[in-house]
């Protein structure tokens, strides 16, 4: 048998070894090395997506639900948000969401000053949202 932890050992791979003459008329099924680096590529792009969920905000949760259905300017945020006025906690929470997230994005890409800017989610958005969600509910 063999043991193939990944590099922080937060699970493995036990392999058990057959011997060729058990597998004579069998189907077998060969994982190759393209699968495995697949799979490699798709848990830790997988496993970010839960730590980036895992570390949202309140204030970046209520965001994301804002804009589910549709686009928000600052106003409507804002009330969601129960906010009067743009604080630095939101200034902070829209800020992460586009620019180190990129779960929202702007409307208005080049006019950030606009008083029609508004904010959407971007598909990452709504799979931090997915996955937040999912575990909202679970707890």
């Amino acid at each position: 048998p063999s043991f193939e932890p990944d590099e922080d050992r937060t699970w493995f791979v036990f392999r058990l070894l057959v011997h060729p003459d058990a597998l004579k008329g069998a189907k077998v099924d060969l994982v190759t090395e393209k699968d495995k680096a697949y799979d490699k590529a798709h848990d830790k792009a997988h496993d970010e997506a839960h730590d980036e969920a895992h570390d949202l905000s309140d204030t970046e949760i209520a965001l994301l639900r804002a804009c589910l259905t549709d686009a928000q300017g600052s106003a409507e945020l804002l009330s969601a948000l129960g906010y009067d006025s743009r604080t630095g906690n939101f200034k902070k929470a829209i800020k992460r969401l586009v620019d180190v997230l990129g779960a929202l994005e702007r409307t208005l890409p080049n006019a950030l000053q606009s008083k029609n800017q508004k904010y959407r989610l971007t598909e990452k958005g709504k799979k931090l949202w997915s996955i937040q969600n999912n575990e909202t509910k679970s707890d």
